[in-house]
């Protein structure tokens, strides 16, 4: 009987242990479900990055660096999912556009993100921003997945790289991504799962989102920042406020809200004219007749057929609607006046749910 060899046994070890880590690298680099690698795209394997949200900011960030566009699209994943990149970039004559907003971006990460692609490309033509009420609360910081140090590069972080391939969290979303690719898994909405309006009173409740909401100096101050390079450069900006549905709006009144909200509009059109697609218009109250699919993907996010229209009010037909606004110091006023009058047609249309259902 041949005595045992510990040398052996340690060198069958790492034969086995680097064999699994290299199994893992090549399986996690062909499945790719960050979309960072783009080595190879199979129907019902890989197609579907079911997983991609999750990292939103890692993607971002590559995408920046590896695209360097001339236009971008920036804000939170109301913009993400609502403005098609391909339709911004017909309106500016082809030039290459990216949509790099993610979820849940506060402006300290907007500007952040402003600030990567203006290092990567220094010939930056167009930002549009799509703003949130949320994205200038006091207590909202940077978010989970944000890094400083993958920003303001010229190439791809050596951590993200090893953490899209060599890591547990990369074995597991590619296993996800390969299980939803094969049996056709549909996309999971949280807020219809968990109903809309249960939604809503969970984040209007919640420490993290509204509760206790105050307007942060800084990040004001931030919106000033961009503002200001962007004028120094003559880079073509285009700032609005996402358009969620009127029962999203709603309920800024109904925790008694509104006047937040208006005084955030008062300070940032202090600084650059906004197009205010929030309130109870044409868009939020359902009512704008586009061919395609619904409006709304659900109460906070709204389709691309939306965004399409969006861009062309900004870009190409102005302030001819009596529905938009462009907010401005002189304007404001009136602005709220006239959204404060059509919420009273919304509630007394609408009576039976805001009683039953707020």
């Amino acid at each position: 009987m041949k005595k045992f060899q510990p040398r052996t046994f340690i060198k069958l070890f790492l034969l086995v242990f680097l064999a699994l880590i290299a199994s893992t690298i090549i399986f996690n680099l062909i499945i790719d479900p960050f979309e960072l690698h783009n080595v190879i795209v199979i129907e019902k394997l890989n197609k579907k990055k079911s997983e991609l949200s999750d990292k939103g900011r890692l993607y971002q960030a590559i995408q920046i660096v590896d695209k360097k566009p001339q236009a971008i699209i920036l804000g939170s994943s109301r913009a993400k999912l609502g403005i098609d990149p391909a339709d911004l970039s017909n309106i500016l004559n082809g030039i290459k556009t990216c949509n790099v907003a993610f979820e849940g971006a506060t402006f300290d990460e907007i500007y952040e993100y402003f600030l990567h692609a203006l290092h990567n490309q220094p010939n930056l033509k167009c930002v549009v921003i799509g703003l949130d009420v949320f994205a200038f609360n006091k207590k909202l910081d940077f978010r989970s997945g944000f890094s400083k140090q993958r920003l303001q590069i010229d190439n791809r972080w050596h951590s993200d790289i090893f953490d899209s391939l060599a890591t547990y969290n990369a074995l597991s979303a590619s296993i996800k991504t390969v299980k939803n690719n094969y049996l056709n898994l549909p996309s999971s909405n949280p807020i219809l799962a968990f109903g809309e309006v249960n939604w809503l009173k969970q984040i209007f409740r919640s420490q993290e989102w509204y509760s206790d909401y105050k307007i942060c100096d800084k990040k004001i101050q931030k919106f000033s920042n961009l503002v200001r390079i962007c004028q120094d450069k003559h880079i073509d900006l285009k700032v609005f406020f996402n358009p969620c549905k009127a029962i999203y709006w709603e309920f800024f009144h109904h925790f008694d809200m509104w006047p937040v909200v208006v005084e955030l509009k008062e300070r940032l059109s202090d600084i650059y004219p906004i197009w205010d697609f929030s309130g109870f218009n044409l868009i939020t109250t359902e009512a704008l007749k586009i061919e395609g699919p619904p409006l709304y993907i659900d109460c906070s996010h709204y389709s691309p057929q939306v965004g399409k229209y969006l861009l062309n009010i900004m870009f190409k037909e102005g302030n001819k609607s009596n529905e938009v606004y462009l907010l401005t110091p002189s304007s404001r006023n009136s602005v709220n006046d006239n959204i404060l009058e059509a919420r009273e047609k919304w509630v007394e249309k609408n009576q039976q749910f805001v009683r039953k259902r707020l």
